[in-house]
């Protein structure tokens, strides 16, 4: 299926939320509350907000069933999207915002941050990681 670049947007935005959130087992209540508040917030999201939340279920799934494939799957998926710098950004600063909503980061969760970023072709020095 070919996607819309607003769906590409929307794909990656979910992928890389989800992907943060899943790593180190279950997401916190505080990361799903986070990433629906992503959802209503982001205009893109809210403009094809059925294409955002099949993404977000279809994430979800693939993570649970087995994370690390599912982890491999979404980021070579991510790599393949054409995804502008200030797109790729955009994503970043919201999955940022999920990894922020704990009280406590654990490293493998900095580790993803950094892979999210290579898949998107940005460098991780670009963001403030000492959260």
């Amino acid at each position: 299926m070919e996607l819309t670049k607003n769906q590409e947007f929307a794909f990656a935005s979910i992928a890389s939320m989800s992907l943060i959130s899943f790593t180190n087992g279950e997401p916190t209540e505080s990361e799903l509350e986070e990433i629906y508040i992503q959802i209503h917030e982001c205009e893109r999201l809210q403009n094809d907000i059925d294409f955002s939340l099949v993404a977000l279920d279809e994430c979800r799934e693939r993570l649970e069933i087995n994370f690390q494939d599912g982890h491999d799957a979404i980021l070579d998926d991510i790599r393949e999207l054409k995804l502008g710098h200030d797109e790729s950004v955009e994503i970043m600063n919201m999955t940022l915002n999920v990894v922020k909503s704990n009280s406590e980061i654990p490293p493998e969760k900095m580790d993803t941050l950094s892979e999210i970023c290579q898949a998107m072709n940005l460098y991780s020095d670009e963001f403030n990681f000492a959260i």
